[in-house]
């Protein structure tokens, strides 16, 4: 398969060598452990390899000044700068090491790994696991950095409202404003997104990707976006909150869940998006599904909100769908003041579907009826 973005973290040039170090399992803030190794690549100007143990945890308990996004942001490990690799030795009969931010008391609150405007990071065979913060809850890819993950997983990380303002999280396993790639059955599970101050919203609960993005011979699946408690909640894109470039190749998205749930009387939540949420802020956003399809999403808002988009919500953007399959989603009525479009929601922007059904899908396939060419209700 022939991958658009594959120029991603190229082979060096010719002539050019590669440092290597071995890091000890459970070594992240001793003499030779990740945090040097990553530092000690940061100021190389050569590639750098960082070699994990298989099947070890890597525990991170101390957070450390993020480059983005705000004062109050931070980090597990050193933001990488420069062209790094690591390697976790996971295999599909091995587990790869994993990164984790410690639950012991005492620890902190914090995002596992960026990648900085000048940064070009490879994860293989790796997992990033629960990360906590307000973008980007396991690695935030700042816009020029490049981030590929091959045979790797971003599990269990959560994005949540930041403490010094009512926006929520975005990007519960990425927040990506660069060049991200996965390949290589790798996956984005079991991560959140949360909003739960008043008059906020989040956002993506496995990915927020404002930059370019491609996925291939992977997968999105249960994760989820939250507004709960709040006078006015939005919940959006619950595998993927997508506002960049997006291609997805044989990358199924299932299994996502978006929840709004109001305390306010009027019925101002919306629930959008349970698998993909696409729309467009600063520039035309596109996404591009082949051969990867969109079941068994969810969307839902029991506080009398409107729940619209179980598979698909296309805010603004052109969507296309290419030998894919949008079946079995729901835009659950119950409580909510509307429920629409279990398949597809099409408020602005185009769908289009190429050798695509859209069946089964509840309480009907596409909505406004007519809006998406080749779909009936």
């Amino acid at each position: 398969m022939v991958l658009l973005g594959s120029g991603l973290n190229a082979a060096p040039a010719a002539g050019a060598t590669t440092t290597s170090v071995n890091v000890a399992c459970a070594n992240v803030y001793g003499p030779g452990g990740l945090i040097q190794a990553i530092n000690t690549a940061n100021r190389s100007s050569r590639p750098s390899t960082i070699s994990l143990a298989a099947n070890c945890t890597y525990p991170l308990t101390v957070a450390r000044p993020a480059l983005c996004c705000s004062l109050r942001d931070s980090d597990g490990l050193p933001a990488v700068t420069a062209e790094v690799t690591i390697l976790g030795h996971g295999t599909p009969t091995r587990p790869g090491a994993t990164i984790a931010r410690s639950l012991a008391a005492g620890s902190h609150t914090f995002r596992i790994i960026e990648v900085g405007p000048s940064g070009n990071l490879t994860l293989r065979g790796l997992n990033i696991l629960g990360g906590l913060n307000y973008l980007g809850g396991g690695i935030y890819n700042n816009m020029g950095g490049q981030l590929a993950l091959d045979h790797s997983n971003l599990i269990q990380n959560h994005s949540i409202n930041a403490n010094d303002s009512g926006a929520g999280g975005a990007g519960g396993g990425l927040t990506n404003a660069g060049t991200a790639s996965f390949t290589n059955r790798s996956t984005v599970a079991n991560n959140t997104s949360e909003a739960t101050m008043n008059d906020s919203s989040a956002s993506g609960g496995g990915i927020e990707n404002f930059g370019d993005l491609v996925m291939a011979d992977s997968a999105v699946t249960d994760n989820r976006v939250t507004a709960l408690s709040t006078s006015i909640g939005i919940a959006e894109g619950g595998g993927i909150f997508n506002s960049g470039t997006m291609v997805l190749a044989n990358t199924p998205v299932t299994g996502n869940t978006v929840e709004t749930d109001t305390n306010g009387p009027f019925p101002t939540g919306l629930a959008a998006g349970g698998g993909i949420a696409n729309d467009q802020f600063q520039s035309a956003s596109t996404a591009r599904l082949d051969h990867s399809p969109v079941t068994g999403n969810t969307v839902a808002a029991p506080g009398g909100g409107d729940a619209r988009g179980g598979g698909i919500d296309v805010l603004n953007g052109a969507v296309s769908i290419n030998n894919g399959a949008i079946n079995g989603n729901d835009a659950d009525p119950r409580g909510a003041a509307t429920a629409a479009g279990g398949g597809i929601y099409l408020t602005a922007g185009t769908v289009t579907l190429n050798q695509t059904r859209v069946t089964n899908n509840k309480p009907d396939n596409c909505e406004p009826t007519g809006a998406v060419p080749g779909c009936t209700a």
